[in-house]
């Protein structure tokens, strides 16, 4: 790192980029590369000392301008609700009831998409880690009894679209704190990414993704499920399954909270539940809900929130990244450093005249594989201001554009290296490792296709 900064404080400015601005992109880099081979809070420590030291800010004002900053904030309150509805265990809910239906019975392949629409709203429901880890269990069990072999194709191809649909789920709202931290270098330049046309997008998506998904798995990859079933045993488990009053206070709980935040877009604004309901946004209703979850009490008798609960609930390597990201986005931008217009100057001509979806695909399938290397965030924060102007000067629409990088920057489950879910699915035992490149290539290429296909029409019908 202070290699790194050392050159870059020491060479001959280039473009449009002034000697101050290369103090900044040399702290930039060696934050990043810090990140990527070290650690994240300590590098962004270092960062904040060096980004001081260029003549741009102060210390105490970079640190200020960092953790006052609204998305970090409402990244930490989205965070503590998201920490104590995963603690409450809703997924064996979830199971029980998507999981015994009549339906399922109908076709194997209708207990295959039951199966992953359990990952699916449990990642909606905020379960978290748990979602994967008790769904894998699920699935483990079930291949056992019908005499599926651990690493073969299909137990390989449950245990990744699990994954696959536990992280893509992630950002499905934009209030959560993943799409919140994305949103935060998109927002200063286009403005507010409105609630409504950002989910019917992202749904509409997910679903695809699901739908071709398995299309592809039965006539491409040719899985056998003919001798996929849930016997006695298994149903019986899942209808002993309890559900406890904190369990259906949580349910009800993530119902009201969706409901309120997509209230006042659909009810007259001189209302006086959409006005109170605005004045509190997300930060306000996320609290309300967080002290409904710290006066109730579990079976035992104890508190469902404890000040320590809601303390770890907190992604700080996400914060920190956020922290560092967020004033150096604006420093990258400002005039007085010339990195952005410099940037702009490398790549205007490359995609002057390029035809828009020629555009679209290439900056994709650029950020898809990256992000199997390096950090979502990092590279949205990198190249949101890249490619949204040149997007709007092929006549693109920036916020479809945005919407399909934030997801296709999400598909980081390709390699150990692209996400904490990647990393567990690779060393999993069930799991033949020819199959994690093969079907995870398959997800995230079928991502980069379809996004186009479904934003671009329905963005000309949202906005």
């Amino acid at each position: 790192m202070f290699v790194i900064m050392a050159v870059f404080w020491n060479i001959q400015p280039f473009g449009q980029i002034t000697p101050m601005g290369m103090k900044i992109l040399g702290v930039f880099i060696a934050v990043i590369y810090g990140w990527i081979t070290l650690d994240i809070i300590w590098p962004s420590m270092i960062g904040f000392v060096a980004y001081s030291l260029t003549g741009y800010t102060s210390l105490m004002q970079a640190l200020m301008t960092a953790f006052s900053h609204q998305t970090v904030v409402l990244v930490l309150i989205s965070s503590i609700l998201a920490g104590v509805i995963e603690r409450t265990n809703c997924i064996g809910v979830l199971n029980k009831w998507l999981l015994t239906g009549k339906f399922v019975k109908k076709s194997p392949w209708f207990l295959v998409a039951a199966i992953l629409l359990v990952a699916i709203v449990a990642s909606i429901c905020n379960c978290g880690f748990a979602a994967v880890f008790v769904t894998w269990a699920l699935v483990l069990q079930i291949a056992d009894l019908c005499g599926y072999e651990k690493k073969g194709p299909f137990v390989s191809f449950m245990l990744i679209m699990i994954v696959v649909f536990n992280i893509t789920t992630g950002n499905a709202f934009p209030w959560k704190g993943g799409a919140l931290a994305c949103l935060a270098f998109f927002e200063p330049l286009m403005g507010p990414f409105e609630y409504v046309p950002y989910i019917i997008m992202s749904f509409a998506y997910i679903i695809a993704l699901l739908v071709v998904m398995l299309i592809v798995a039965k006539f491409v990859f040719r899985l056998d499920v003919s001798k996929l079933e849930l016997n006695d045993v298994i149903i019986e488990q899942l209808k002993a399954e309890k559900i406890n009053s904190v369990q259906k206070i949580t349910l009800f709980l993530i119902v009201a909270f969706i409901t309120a935040m997509l209230l006042p877009a659909f009810l007259p604004k001189e209302w006086g539940i959409t006005i109170l309901l605005n004045r509190l946004g997300l930060p306000g209703i996320a609290i309300v809900v967080i002290f409904i979850f710290a006066i109730l009490r579990n079976t035992d008798g104890k508190p469902v929130l404890t000040i320590d609960e809601a303390h770890q609930s907190i992604p700080w390597t996400v914060v920190w990244i956020l922290a560092f990201a967020l004033p150096f986005a604006n420093a990258i931008q400002s005039a007085d450093c010339g990195i952005m217009a410099t940037i702009m100057q490398v790549f205007a001509p490359l995609f002057s005249g390029m035809n828009l979806y020629v555009f679209i695909f290439i900056a994709l399938l650029f950020l898809g594989l990256l992000t199997q290397v390096s950090n979502n965030v990092v590279l949205l924060a990198l190249f949101t201001p890249v490619f949204i102007p040149i997007c709007v000067q092929l006549g693109g629409n920036p916020y479809v554009l945005f919407l399909m990088m934030l997801h296709v920057a999400n598909c980081a489950y390709l390699t150990p290296a692209a996400s904490m879910q990647g990393a567990l699915v690779h060393g999993h035992e069930a799991v033949g490792k020819k199959y994690v490149y093969l079907y995870a290539f398959v997800a995230l290429l079928i991502s980069v296709i379809i996004l186009p296909i479904i934003f671009i029409p329905l963005g000309h019908f949202l906005w």
